[in-house]
Order: C-alpha cells, then structure tokens, then sequence
C-alpha cells in the first residue's frame, strides 16, 4: 500500500502547484473569446465626455482622513485634507448638498463623490493600469510587465470606447501606449522610470490642458470624447523624498491646480461630464511600493459629475478597482 499513498501524496503535490501557478500567472482568456458577441445598442442619449486623470502613487490620506464619530455610536465619515483644497471644496460642497435634502430648494450643478479604492498586489503601474480598464486581476506575476509592458488582449474598456467611435487621447506615462498600442488618435508619453524627475514630467502632461479644452475650434472641443491623464511626479517624490513634506505637499497643490483647470473647463462646454482623480496604487511612508501593505493596495479615488451626485446613508466609503471599468462602460454606455 505504501507506494499508492506514495503517489497520492505526488498527485496532491502537482495539483497545490498547478492551484499556486494558475493564480501567480496571468491566464485570462483573450478579447477573441468575445468577438461573436452582439453589437451594443445605440444609445439616444448625448454621450458622456469623460476624463481619468491618474495621480501614480496617491495615498487615501493625500485626499482624506477616516474619523469614527464614538458619541455616535462609530459611525465613519470621511475628513478632508487641505493639500488639495479645490478638491476638498467639491466634496463638501456636495456632502452639504446631501444633507440639506428636503429643507432647501436644490439645484443640479454636479457634484464629487469620495471612495477609498482597494487594489491588488503587485502594486505597480502596469498591472493596475490593466485592473482598471479591464475589470481583471492579473497575476502576480504580472509584475515583470511593470518593467516591459506588452499590448492587453483581455477585453477592456480602452477598446470598447474605440470601437465606439469615441476620439481617445493620452498625455502622460508611456505604459499607456505599451499596453493599448495604435489606439489612441492623439498622445504625449512620458518616461516613467527617471524617478528623479517630479517637475518636467509632469509640465509635459499639463501643457496639453490648454490646447484640449482652449485650442482649435468649438467642433474640436465636442470631440473630447476620452481623455486620459497620467501624473508620475506624486509617485516620484515619494521614492525620493517620502510620502509626505514640504515638496510633496507643493505637488499636491499642483494637481489641485490641474483638478480645477480640467473640472472648470468641462463646466464651461455644458455637456455630461464624468471626471475621474484616482491613484493606480499607494504608496509606503518611505516612498515605496509593490507589496501588499494597507497604504500601498489603498488609494483615493473621486468622481467629479455633471449629474447631482450625493452618498446615500448606506453607501460605503469603499470600492475595488476592479469595478470601475464597469461602472465607466455604464455611464458612458
């Protein structure tokens, strides 16, 4: 009997290696498993302009603070920083919005939500860029793709707003054109690995601000159906300088100053809007990141709208990262 106990026991060895594999590898079926399916209805509707501005390595408490209220029996609300004071501004402003519901006369002028947004490891750029647009969670490892990406073939959300007919444009880190290659009609990459630039690298992503929403012509300006913005130099200073000082807290400033200049600017082209101010991962206090610590599967994400927007008494403060592709492919239709 000892040598059938013998292979049971290999027999238990190949399949716990053939379980640990299949998680540490990325095997997703491709995008051709979906190429039968049935086109999606036109919708009537004006379609939703939408802009994903990526903060690389922001941290939940660059945005907010959880506080537990315990004289009211430990209810959880969210307390805003001021690094980001515009930010913080629509937030408020919509939280008041919420709670005056029913006593005053309200007006739809948009609003901006709050949710702490949960990842999975590794916490590199590459395989969350794939978690947010696809729904996926790749493997991990998916991590050597941080360092030579390779063209998404999983179905995600970049390929359906194309074969929409949605213009795309991309101003920010390269990986962007590594993963979705001959997408986007219009870019500006910019190196992700010069970690000791935080200033250029982000000077290059903002100078296309003024072109997209104040250059060319009005029909120029209804074209801007996608637009993607990706800000490495949060992440920068954080490998050199930490999570937190004196010229992180002025990059801060800085992405309030694009915050307002993009959510201005949609304002002014009276059309629905979703803005989107999210990290791709956090980060550790010394700057790190890549495991699996709370600040670094933890980041902010905030959506700014055109539509009244206001937190019921049960939402949560919390979602995954795998959820907002889905829940864009619904707003945008």
């Amino acid at each position: 009997m000892k040598p059938i106990f013998l292979l049971g026991e290999q027999l238990l060895v190949c399949l716990a290696l053939v379980a640990f594999l299949t998680g540490f590898m990325n095997l997703q079926p491709s995008a051709t498993h979906n190429q039968r399916a049935p086109p999606a209805p036109k919708l009537t509707t004006v379609p939703t302009k939408v802009v994903l501005m990526v903060i690389d390595g922001l941290r939940t408490d660059h945005v907010y603070k959880l506080m537990a209220d315990l004289d009211n029996g430990g209810v959880t609300t969210l307390q805003y920083q001021n690094y980001m004071p515009y930010l913080s501004e629509q937030l408020m402003r919509t939280e008041e919005k919420s709670t005056r519901v029913g006593t005053v006369k309200q007006t739809k002028t948009g609003g901006a939500l709050c949710y702490e947004m949960s990842t999975f490891t590794p916490t590199v750029t590459a395989p969350r860029l794939q978690s947010l647009v696809s729904g996926i969670i790749p493997g991990f490892l998916s991590i050597a793709t941080n360092f030579g990406a390779s063209k998404v073939t999983e179905d995600n959300l970049i390929r359906r707003w194309k074969n929409a007919g949605r213009r795309l444009r991309m101003y920010g880190d390269e990986t962007w054109l590594k993963l979705f290659p001959d997408v986007f009609d219009e870019s500006d990459p910019v190196t992700s690995f010069f970690v000791s630039d935080h200033k250029q690298v982000d000077e290059n992503v903002t100078r296309n601000i003024g072109k997209l929403f104040r250059g060319g012509g009005e029909e120029d300006r209804k074209r801007l159906d996608a637009v993607i913005l990706h800000y490495l130099g949060v992440d920068h200073l954080g490998h050199t300088h930490g999570h937190m000082g004196p010229l992180m807290q002025d990059k801060l400033r800085q992405m309030n100053e694009v915050i307002w200049d993009v959510h201005l600017s949609l304002l002014t082209l009276k059309e629905p809007f979703v803005f989107v101010v999210c990290g791709d991962h956090g980060m550790l206090d010394g700057g790190g990141h890549g495991g699996s610590e709370f600040n670094e599967i933890h980041t902010a994400a905030v959506i700014i709208s055109s539509a009244d927007l206001k937190r019921s008494v049960r939402e949560s403060f919390r979602l995954r990262q795998v959820d907002l592709a889905s829940t864009l492919g619904v707003i945008t239709g």
